[in-house]
């Protein structure tokens, strides 16, 4: 889990393009993220954007925008 002090620390060049792990399902106003899905940050700005790999039987990828912090674990 990323704490509130991990997020203000790091800057966006340090996290931008490090893959995390959602740790809990992550609902937007058209789709949900699931727990476990391996995302890619994208950009920082109130909360992560996040994009998703595509997916092998469709190519669906999913974004997310302002996904807060403590909803990641860093991978990398």
């Amino acid at each position: 889990m990323i704490t509130e002090y991990q997020y203000k620390k790091w800057t966006e060049r340090e996290v931008k393009g490090k893959r995390a792990r959602i740790e809990q399902d992550c609902y937007t106003g058209q789709f949900k993220i699931p727990k476990g899905m391996i995302v890619k940050i994208t950009h920082k700005y109130s909360g992560y954007s996040v994009q998703s790999e595509p997916c092998e039987h469709c190519g669906v990828s999913v974004r997310a925008n302002r996904v807060e912090p403590y909803m990641l674990t860093m991978l990398e």
